[in-house]
């Protein structure tokens, strides 16, 4: 051929056009026998086909299963931060939508807060070196002039002693020293009585604060259950004195009829009232008059399936039966127990309180009466120099005492269990300086790793408890990982394992594909107007400058099975038995039945595995490729799984007598309040179409 090119270039214009219309007649030629032989051959096959059939040929391609499931983007990488100790902040040093980078600065505490740990680590650091130099001078043995100057202490101070009970005794008469000695005695028992009292009347208080506090902190746990229960069927905010109503009293406090505030009574009205609004503001429809949110009441009215009462006494409940009065029953009940819990931990500590107070005051009583009588002694010899003598005799007394015993520290070496006592302080004054200096280090929030700042809960100058739940300064988001939260019906779960590959389409980038994988699929499903769904994590592969948000909507098709390469023919030639099928093959104008080999098929199309050729002409009853499933033999097919999230279904139940477009208009109403979900039927092609709520 460029053989004949490269003449014809050298040709003139004239033999060019000569031979070019040579070419043309004699394809012309050609192409009237072609048609005119394929005339005769479906002519003469036509003749063999009944009405409804035609011929297709065997041809060779690729065959997918492939299911898709609607979801949306989200960062699973996130963590909230707060500083490790309690303080004040002194400035935070982002804002919501920051870019961070790994290590970067956040937060600081205020410098009053940095001082005053400043001072925990230099008085741990104090504590430390005395435990230290007390176990350095117990490990070291007396020396001669120490054990030499202790002797003479207790000379001098028994020498001083007998100087002073000789001076008593001469202007004492006829007081003994006995006597003198057991009166102080009981005074010194009396005052220790009281102290130890008073110990014990500070222990009591710390017990009992601890457990009214915990008393307290399920109070709270049960009203907070209480308010929620209120919110989800009122949508309206308890005061404080609403706590203390029954559920009844609290209906009758704004003049509610349970028996008709939830009945179908308000069907209509509801239905008309929440409509016009959808998709509009929810302010609209609820009435400022009302402490109670019209909206809310109206939805459980219109989309709740099942049947809700406000009050089901009398009335036979089934599994979908909803009684208002009942689930605010059972969560006041939880608060009631909880109120009587606090009251009583209150009465046992004022009890408690109150008996150590006893013995306090007893102990008192016992020490007054030591003193009299102490002061008695000193009145008997109706002399102020008695009782002069009497207090030195005290102090000289007092004084040999700490004489001897600094003479028995001085010659008893450390014993053993001294010593591991002193040890172990030390080790005891090492974890809390370790502690203040850990404590120290975390008055900085740095950044775990590059992110974007999701929140900022607080600002400058508010104080951090680190022990509260709750105390998140603020939460960062690392958007260098993505995933698509999606569901799968109860059908289609069985047929995907982790580490699936999936194409992942974005509704804000339309007709790019994203790869991604099957990270994680979940083991319990959730029962939604009697449609079981799985939630499954997808994990993206994501352009490195590709800026993802947080909450897009994304399609995920996930591949099944794929056969590449394999004899393909359409459903509809299939017929026989589903042990033997069998196809109709058009063998030189004649029709013969063939069993045939089937493999995968995707409703459409169906692999055939032996039995028949790549180019061969078979019967078709419905359109050839594009017939949309078996003729004889067919698996049936469910379709998607529609969603509407947060709120009832309208499929059935009360919503089953509104129009397409007025439950359109709900769930529209709905998602914009943040609760709606999205849902597909099935899929062509043979894929499975996915619907969850999200």
């Amino acid at each position: 051929m460029l053989g004949l090119v490269s003449r014809m270039n050298s040709m003139s214009t004239g033999q060019v056009v000569a031979i070019w219309l040579v070419i043309a007649i004699i394809l012309g030629i050609a192409a009237v026998v072609f048609i005119q032989n394929r005339g005769d051959e479906e002519a003469s096959a036509g003749a063999a086909l009944e009405e409804g059939q035609q011929l297709v040929q065997v041809v060779r391609g690729d065959l997918v299963n492939q299911i898709t499931s609607s979801g949306s983007v989200v960062f699973p990488n996130r963590v909230e931060l707060t500083f490790g100790t309690t303080g004040t902040i002194g400035e935070i040093l982002v804002v919501e939508g920051d870019i961070v980078a790994e290590g970067q600065e956040l937060a600081r505490y205020d410098g009053a807060t940095v001082t005053n740990l400043e001072r925990d680590v230099a008085q741990a650091e104090f504590d430390l070196q005395r435990s230290m130099d007390t176990l350095e001078e117990l490990n070291e043995p007396a020396s001669e002039l120490d054990v030499v100057e202790a002797k003479a202490a207790i000379a001098k101070a028994e020498l001083a002693l007998q100087d002073a009970v000789e001076a008593l005794e001469k202007v004492a008469d006829p007081v003994t020293q006995e006597e003198i000695d057991d009166a102080l005695d009981d005074v010194s028992s009396a005052e220790e009585s009281v102290a130890d009292a008073e110990d014990n009347l500070q222990d009591v208080i710390d017990d009992h604060a601890d457990k009214i506090q915990a008393a307290v902190d399920s109070l709270d746990t049960a009203r907070e259950g209480y308010q929620e229960v209120v919110a989800n069927f009122l949508g309206q905010t308890l005061t404080e004195s609403e706590y203390l109503l029954t559920p009844e009293e609290f209906f009758a406090s704004y003049d509610i009829d349970l028996i008709t505030f939830f009945s179908d009574d308000q069907l209509e009205d509801a239905v008309t009232s929440v409509l016009p609004l959808a998709p509009g503001p929810q302010s609209e429809l609820d009435d400022p008059e009302t402490p109670w949110d019209e909206f809310t009441v109206y939805r459980w009215i219109v989309l709740y399936p099942g049947a809700i009462y406000g009050n089901c006494e009398g009335i036979s409940t089934g599994p979908q039966t909803v009684c208002v009065l009942q689930e605010m029953d059972r969560a006041w009940n939880q608060v009631d127990k909880a109120q009587s819990a606090v009251d009583t931990a209150e009465s046992n500590a004022f009890t408690a309180e109150s008996n150590a107070a006893d013995a306090i005051e007893r102990a008192e009583e016992a020490l007054e009466k030591a003193e009299e009588a102490l002061e008695e002694v000193y009145v008997t010899s109706d002399d102020l120099e008695v009782q002069v003598k009497v207090h030195d005799v005290a102090v000289a007394k007092a004084r040999q005492d700490d004489a001897v015993a600094k003479l028995e520290e001085l010659n008893e070496a450390a014993d053993a269990t001294t010593i591991a006592l002193r040890e172990a302080q030390i080790k005891a004054n090492e974890a809390e300086l370790a502690a203040a200096l850990a404590r120290l280090d975390e008055v900085v929030i740095t950044a775990p790793f590059g992110g974007e700042v999701s929140a900022v809960y607080t600002e400058a100058g508010r104080s951090v408890n680190a022990n509260n739940v709750g105390s998140a300064v603020l939460e960062i988001v690392d958007t260098s990982v993505a995933e698509v939260d999606a569901r799968l019906d109860e059908i289609d779960v069985l047929n995907v394992q982790v580490g699936a590959e999936v194409v992942i389409e974005l509704d804000g980038l339309p007709g790019a594909g994203l790869p991604g994988v099957v990270r994680e699929i979940s083991d319990t499903g959730e029962n939604q107007s009697g449609v079981v769904t799985y939630p499954i994590q997808i994990t993206m592969r994501t352009p490195p400058l590709l800026q993802l948000r947080e909450g897009l909507s994304a399609t995920a098709t996930i591949v099944l099975q794929q056969e590449l390469d394999v004899l393909l023919i359409p459903t509809t030639s299939i017929s026989g038995t589903i042990a033997q099928p069998t196809v109709l093959v058009d063998v030189g104008g004649e029709v013969a039945e063939r069993a045939v080999t089937l493999g995968a098929s995707d409703g459409f199309w169906i692999v055939v595995t032996d039995g028949i050729n790549e180019g061969e002409s078979i019967v078709s009853t419905g359109g050839g490729a594009d017939a949309p499933n078996f003729a004889n033999i067919r698996t049936p097919q469910l379709g998607g799984l529609g969603g509407l999230g947060g709120a009832p279904g309208l499929g059935q139940g009360r919503g089953a007598n509104l129009t397409a477009e007025q439950r359109q208009a709900i769930r529209d109403r709905i998602r914009a309040q943040g609760g709606a979900g999205a849902g597909a039927g099935a899929g062509a092609g043979g894929q499975r179409g996915q619907g969850a709520g999200q």
